[in-house]
This record gives structure tokens, sequence and C-alpha cells, in this order.
């Protein structure tokens, strides 16, 4: 090394003219990778079981983002209120095991909870506003399987808004929901593209305009459909394209 050099962070700096430069840069990348862990009052990754303690927190964007198995996410009554822009409240990618729960409200984001290729995991005793926009879903599994949706109490509010949906997704359990579609061709519960060997039983699900209480496409087979109660005001209570599902019970 030239006489009057010295490395930092791997780069040569005549005479520590730059040092002062690249360890503000060192410190502010750590500070980036802080802040996207998550804790008991903020949004981030979360990579362990945790419980929130705040009363509420303002989301632009995305929240929540599980980043690893055999954990639990409690909202411990916390209300997220996003800005009704692209994002998730609650994403869980690829893992399993994972329970979210108690949350006061997820509301205003168009994913409140998404699941990609999730396995026995739990989304249980939560309240979900869905954003006011077209397309919104409250609680939205794709590829998933054994899963248990549970107690939660759901509206939605946009056009052609999901409350539940279920998409190429096996065995899982839709028990005691509450579920509101207060939009235009919306849904309480719809299983689509070989959403197949489910429970759904005992949700209460109340639909206006000329939206749907449950619907299951052509491709869904399997499925037990049992003790539900569905109210509509000019859409469908249950819509079935198959005849490869049992259905008893219900009240419509």
């Amino acid at each position: 090394m030239r006489k009057g050099y010295a490395p930092v962070m791997g780069f040569a700096t005549r005479g520590g003219k730059y040092c002062i430069l690249a360890l503000g840069i060192f410190l502010l990348l750590i500070s980036f990778t802080t802040a996207d862990v998550a804790d008991e009052d903020s949004c981030g990754y979360v990579s362990s079981s945790l419980t929130l303690n705040a009363s509420s927190m303002n989301v632009s964007g995305s929240c929540f983002i599980v980043n690893a198995s055999n954990i639990v996410l409690d909202g411990n009554g916390t209300v997220l209120e996003g800005n009704g822009s692209v994002g998730y409240g609650i994403n869980i990618t690829d893992w399993s095991n994972v329970t979210i729960q108690n949350f006061g409200g997820v509301n205003n984001f168009s994913r409140a909870i998404f699941g990609y290729n999730v396995t026995n995991s739990v989304i249980v005793n939560n309240t979900i506003v869905g954003a006011p926009t077209s397309n919104s879903h409250g609680i939205y599994l794709n590829i998933s399987s054994n899963n248990n949706i549970t107690g939660n109490n759901i509206t939605t509010s946009g056009d052609s808004g999901y409350a539940i949906s279920i998409y190429s997704s096996l065995q899982n359990i839709i028990m005691g929901n509450i579920l509101s579609v207060t939009n235009s061709n919306g849904y309480g519960i719809r299983f689509q593209s070989s959403a197949n060997s489910s429970t759904l039983s005992g949700n209460n699900i109340t639909t206006l305009s000329n939206s749907n209480g449950i619907a299951m496409d052509s491709a869904s087979n399997g499925n037990t459909i049992t003790t539900n109660r569905v109210g509509t005001a000019s859409g469908n209570a249950i819509t079935i394209s198959t005849t490869q599902n049992t259905i008893s019970g219900n009240i419509l």
C-alpha cells in the first residue's frame, strides 16, 4: 500500500479523507436493517413470536411480513390502519405453523391477511375491514393447505371485494367467522382453481346488493359446506358449479 493510504471498508482512502463518509454509509445500512425488524409497536419482518403493545398503528403500504415458521403474532387488540393503497396488513409466504390472532383491526388494506404456500397455520379472532377499492380481500390463501380460519369478523366495502378467498388450496377449515359483504359483485367466501377437500361450517354471512354468500367454481371439489347461515339481498346464497361437494344443514 502506498504511503498515506489506509483501508476503510475495503477501500483505500488518502490520509483518512473519506473515513467519515464510509463510516456514515456503514451506520446507515445498519439502521435500515434494524428498522426492518418488527417490534411491539412497529411494522417489519417477524422472525420470532411477537405480542404487540400499541392501540393503533398507521401504515403506508404493507405492515408485517412473517419471516419464520413456528411463531405467534398476537395483535393484542392493536388496530392496523392502512391507507387504502396496494399493500398487505400481514403477509405470510412459504412458512408453516404460524398463528395470527387477536388483532382489533386490520383495516383499509388491499390484502388484509395474505398467505402463499402456507401450511398448518391458524388465523383466529381478528377483525378486518377491507379497503374501499375494487377486488380487495380480507383473508386470501393461495396454494396453502391444512390451515384454520376461525372466529374472525370481516367486512368488505370495495366493489368485487372478498371477505375470504381460497385459491388452489387443500384441506383448510373455515369455521365460525362473521362475514359482511357491503359492496356489489362481492363474495363472503369464494373457492377458486381447485380449492379442494376443505370444510366450511358455522359461518354467518350477510351480503348486500348483488353479492354472493358462498361460491365454488367447477374445479373445486370434495368440500363440505355445513351449518352456515347465509343472508343475501339479491345475490346467490350458495353457488356450486360441481356436484362433488357436500352441502347440508345451512340456513339460507
